[in-house]
């Protein structure tokens, strides 16, 4: 969720204690959010697009679309995530409201291809190979709770994963630190850092904050990279115990207190596993007695009333 707090706004994400952390922008970055969806200076969203609005609004990719929306005037379609379960239900609604344009994570590329009046795809939020669409580019923008803004929008290019992020435009001061702060030679992997001297830090957690800057505003995004020989920046995972479901940061402790809140189990770890381009969650937990698949299903169901869908791992151990 996103709220303004004085002159401040407000973008919350997954915290590791079990509740969301929300990170402080100044107006700055709402000012970056229009101009991080262009490609080469030019506008990639134009204001005749009709930009369908199906990722949560809680998440930093959402703000980038109706503060984009706000600049251009583009109209903006909003769907409910049930739509898309039902895929040709989503793909007939798109049609009847003209959707041109839309911003998804990777692993619902296959399913907005078949949108009609589609010339553009705004993807991003993990690596993925499920990138091409014919005749339809797809660009691959890369952003944070902590941005609000993308570093750069690249075209992505045929049969290439959704990592590489191009050459980030040379106002975010982007730099690939180690442990120490210092730069890291090319080719070697250390933490994608930037400038954002709008982003204020975490609301009541000054310890969080601190332990989130390096001196000069420089901004810990927690994420591994490297530059590539060619000069472009490529996310390779994380550094922390963070994961991405569907273009969603989730930080596996929020998951693991609920479940203890709900089970009343001392012992819970959740971990991500990857299966091909998706990521599935695992809760392993302790228990002095046998645990049914109907009471696992009930308490799939309470979790459901504390953590959205893609939270809630599919299988307990």
């Amino acid at each position: 969720r996103a709220g303004v707090f004085q002159h401040f706004l407000i973008v919350y994400t997954s915290g590791s204690t079990g509740n969301p952390k929300g990170c402080m922008h100044e107006r700055g970055d709402l000012l970056k959010c229009g101009k991080s969806i262009e490609y080469n200076g030019e506008n990639l969203i134009h204001a005749s697009d009709v930009f369908a609005h199906v990722i949560p609004l809680n998440m930093a990719s959402a703000l980038l679309v109706y503060q984009k929306a706000l600049y251009t005037g583009v109209t903006i379609a909003l769907f409910s995530m049930n739509l898309l379960r039902s895929p040709e239900e989503f793909i007939r609604k798109s049609a009847e409201y003209g959707v041109t344009g839309i911003f998804v994570p990777p692993s619902l590329i296959p399913l907005v291809e078949k949108i009609p009046d589609l010339r553009i795809v705004i993807t991003g939020g993990e690596v993925s190979s499920k990138c091409s669409i014919k005749n339809i580019p797809v660009y691959n923008n890369y952003g944070s709770s902590e941005a609000t803004w993308g570093l750069h929008t690249p075209l992505i290019k045929k049969d290439s994963r959704v990592s590489t992020l191009g050459i980030p435009q040379p106002y975010h001061k982007v730099q690939i630190l180690d442990e120490n702060g210092d730069e890291v030679e090319g080719g070697k992997i250390g933490e994608l850092c930037f400038y954002n001297p709008f982003f204020r830090g975490y609301i009541n957690d000054s310890e969080l904050t601190e332990n989130s800057f390096w001196p000069g505003k420089i901004c810990r995004s927690h994420d591994a990279a490297k530059w590539t020989f060619d000069g472009e920046l490529m996310i390779v995972g994380r550094l922390d115990d963070m994961i991405k479901i569907s273009g969603n940061r989730v930080e596996p402790g929020e998951i693991e207190v609920a479940i203890k809140e709900v089970a009343i189990w001392k012992n819970v770890v959740v971990k991500g596993f990857s299966s091909g381009d998706a990521l599935i969650l695992c809760a392993f937990y302790e228990s002095s007695f046998e645990i049914s698949p109907e009471e696992i299903d009930n308490l799939k169901l309470e979790l459901s009333k504390r953590l959205p869908a893609y939270m809630i791992p599919q299988f307990f151990i």
